[in-house]
């Protein structure tokens, strides 16, 4: 992974090397966020999440690392992330491919687990997450490969699908 310091008029190349506890955990880099903080949200093909700061020399600093694992309060459902996206109060929403949506509170420092589930229609549309933005009134759209779109209100958890139907011509 390359990271372009515009100020130095210089870059630094990163790679994995696991006895360097501020390395990158893999060179499958899928997905990058900087936060409103200035720290480094890194997402991996199968190698979770890492959070980095960027310290007065210009080198990366890991903060925390996020991996899927049962009974681990900030445990994601799974290491293979699509999207990290940060919404308009700073919670951190990880989207992957094939076990749903983790929403990260740094103030709580607690991860919520978003998992459709076909029979529960208070759930996402889908498991295979592709994209997640926000929109002007703080909903969060969540895009599913497969099954259609959810629309969530992030303060009271309730959702609406909107679902593909290929029997539906509108």
């Amino acid at each position: 992974m390359n990271v372009v310091y515009p100020s130095e008029g210089d870059y630094r190349f990163y790679r994995p090397n696991q006895s360097q506890p501020n390395a990158i955990a893999s060179a499958k880099v899928r997905t990058i966020l900087e936060d409103r903080k200035g720290n480094l949200w890194i997402g991996y093909l199968f190698g979770g999440v890492d959070q980095f700061r960027i310290n007065d020399q210009m080198e990366l600093q890991k903060i925390r690392s996020f991996r899927e694992g049962p009974g681990n309060q900030q445990a994601l459902l799974y290491d293979n992330i699509i999207q990290i996206f940060e919404d308009s109060k700073g919670d951190i929403w990880i989207a992957t491919n094939g076990r749903g949506l983790n929403r990260y509170n740094p103030s709580t420092n607690t991860m919520t687990a978003y998992v459709s589930d076909s029979d529960a229609p208070n759930t996402i549309a889908g498991n295979r997450i592709w994209g997640v933005a926000e929109d002007p009134d703080g909903f969060i759209w969540v895009a599913d490969f497969h099954r259609g779109l959810t629309r969530l209100d992030p303060n009271s958890n309730e959702v609406k699908r909107y679902e593909y139907d290929p029997d539906n011509p509108n």
